[in-house]
């Protein structure tokens, strides 16, 4: 990951048209990444987190059917008393 300092000394520091622009052009999405979080850590972020909503959900609702079992069933009634 760059930093301003080494953007700006490359900009500085560039001698022909074509490395100048690209310069800029580097630096200017540097500064973008800087100032958003770079989106593709968060973009990443964001999956995982509805990834884990996902497992959740499905735990839940394997809980939910564990603990709904019929009256005097030992598979699950039993297992909730001994706990």
């Amino acid at each position: 990951m760059a930093t301003i300092k080494d953007c700006l000394n490359k900009i500085k520091t560039a001698i022909y048209g074509r490395e100048v622009r690209q310069s800029i052009v580097d630096s200017i999405e540097q500064c973008y990444k800087d100032a958003t979080g770079h989106p593709e850590r968060i973009s990443a972020g964001v999956n995982e987190i509805k990834e884990m909503d996902e497992k959740a959900n499905l735990l839940s609702a394997r809980m939910d059917t564990f603990t709904t079992l019929t009256e005097g069933s030992t598979t699950g009634d039993a297992e909730l008393t001994d706990i």
